[in-house]
């Protein structure tokens, strides 16, 4: 792990957290942050993901223990074309520019409301948001010139 990496973004998410392939860790590792993908993935974290844990950890505070918080967690992030192509990315992923990223929860029982906060109270700062209940993960990217919004559950 690289002082990068542990580069804060927001209260609760690194720059390092971008930087994952649970199916290729090798690939990941070999990512490095250019100062237009950290802006992008600072972006990204503040418009949409602390928010979003934000509003989900107040939601159910009076349910979690104290101290105990729910946790977003970036399962895919930043792909250069390299790791995008070994995870079937498709050619144009936004996650090669570091606009979109695949979150969970945990615990996972709290990933379709994350989904709900995303659409409900997000709908202006993102382009694509999907939930792909299979995969236990969710979609989110930031608007980017020339791609059509996109909100579906697969």
């Amino acid at each position: 792990m690289t002082l990068i990496d542990d580069m804060r973004l927001t209260r609760n998410f690194t720059v390092g957290e971008f930087f994952v392939s649970k199916d290729f860790p090798v690939l990941a590792e070999k990512l490095q942050p250019t100062p237009l993908i950290i802006n992008n993935l600072y972006l990204l974290s503040a418009m949409v993901l602390q928010p979003a844990r934000d509003i989900l950890n107040s939601r159910h505070k009076d349910e979690l223990a104290e101290g105990e918080e729910i946790k977003v967690i970036i399962m895919s992030g930043f792909r250069d074309p390299v790791l995008n192509a070994a995870v079937g990315g498709w050619p144009t992923s936004l996650h090669m520019e570091a606009v979109a990223c695949d979150p969970t929860t945990d615990p996972i029982k709290y990933l379709e409301e994350l989904y709900d906060i995303l659409l409900d109270r997000f709908y202006y700062s993102w382009i694509q948001a999907i939930l792909y209940r299979d995969k236990n993960v969710a979609h989110v990217a930031l608007p980017s010139p020339g791609v059509p919004r996109l909100c579906e559950i697969r």
